[in-house]
């Protein structure tokens, strides 16, 4: 039997020796301006291991239309990521950990900015999910950035977001269309968060998640506002089902069969001042064998689904999924 352990532990640490090899890689890369179809003058470019973390191999400014950049050690079966800033918005491009294509060369397309907000075009979507004692509420605003010639949304400014000052757990992610998802630090003004990122050509996703407690588990008031949004409705989910909803504002329920089991969604118009404040009731709350908390060495995770980050993340992709079903059916 010691053997077999001893075996087994070998067998693995050259396995996991064998994933830490390293090899001399001589990246060659190409940058063009996709605005003005030309070459393109990138103000700092880094690269970056992606083992377990973000870890910087390599980083130079001042570089224009096609490299090679010194020879690097690379470790083999770790995916690298090059980011090149241009204007004070980075560019990423993510290389698989395969030798042919790290060996290729790469392009990285960088736009000229514009601070038109008349080329984003955005959607709101929110899921409210009642638990015993607190709400977790997924945003979803889906992006489409349509400037033609092809230009980055950046203003320094921002993007302004709602999020209510009792929320707790907040989480912020961007996904551009290089489908990398990007985590954002949102910026604190007054009673809005900021986003300050370049919003990217082409169709995006900016996902928020946060948690709100409550004391009374029958009666809880959800306030949202529309900051994004061109139009004054969006569409909610709701979990569970049996929630009695309450407003002053007009609520107008969706019956499509496509609405996935367990699950309401309603289309809620926040009138004028783009304000909408909800009277959830009751709800019957789904019982779980729940740990409290389980301890994890350097940290805590939590077993709560809703309070998870992987539980964040497969609620906010369904949410993606639905999205093209509820808003964007009729544009085409």
């Amino acid at each position: 039997m010691k053997f077999t352990s001893l075996g087994f532990i070998l067998v693995n640490l050259f396995a996991f020796s064998q994933s830490l090899e390293s090899r001399s890689w001589t990246p060659k890369l190409k940058f063009w301006n996709g605005t003005l179809n030309k070459i393109a003058h990138v103000e700092n470019v880094k690269i970056i291991s992606l083992s377990g973390g973000m870890i910087p191999i390599y980083e130079t400014k001042d570089l224009e239309g096609e490299v090679s950049l010194p020879t690097q050690e690379i470790s083999e079966n770790i995916p690298i990521l090059i980011q090149a800033t241009y204007k004070n918005v980075n560019y990423n491009k993510v290389i698989p950990p395969k030798t042919e294509l790290q060996d290729a060369k790469h392009e990285i397309v960088v736009y000229e900015t514009s601070e038109d907000k008349k080329i984003l075009n955005i959607k709101g979507l929110v899921q409210i999910t009642k638990e015993n004692n607190f709400l977790t509420i997924n945003k979803l605003y889906l992006v489409r950035n349509i400037s033609n010639p092809k230009f980055t949304y950046f203003s320094k400014d921002g993007l302004e977001v709602y999020i209510p000052e009792n929320a707790e757990n907040i989480s912020a992610q961007l996904f551009q269309t290089n489908g990398m998802p990007i985590p954002l630090q949102l910026a604190q003004s007054s009673n809005r968060r900021i986003i300050e990122r370049g919003i990217l050509p082409g169709e995006s996703s900016i996902q928020i998640s946060y948690n709100i407690n409550f004391e009374n588990s029958n009666t809880v008031e959800f306030k949202d506002i529309l900051t994004l949004e061109k139009e004054n409705t969006s569409i909610i989910f709701l979990k569970p089902t049996d929630i009695k909803v309450f407003s002053e504002k007009t609520i107008e329920e969706m019956t499509d069969n496509e609405i996935p089991n367990g699950m309401r969604a309603l289309k809620v118009d926040y009138g004028k001042d783009r304000t909408i404040v909800l009277r959830l009731e009751g709800g019957t709350i789904e019982k779980k064998n729940i740990p409290s908390e389980r301890k994890i060495q350097n940290g805590k995770i939590f077993d709560t689904p809703e309070k998870s980050i992987l539980g964040v993340i497969a609620i906010l992709s369904l949410l993606f999924s639905l999205s093209f079903i509820f808003v964007y059916r009729n544009e085409q």
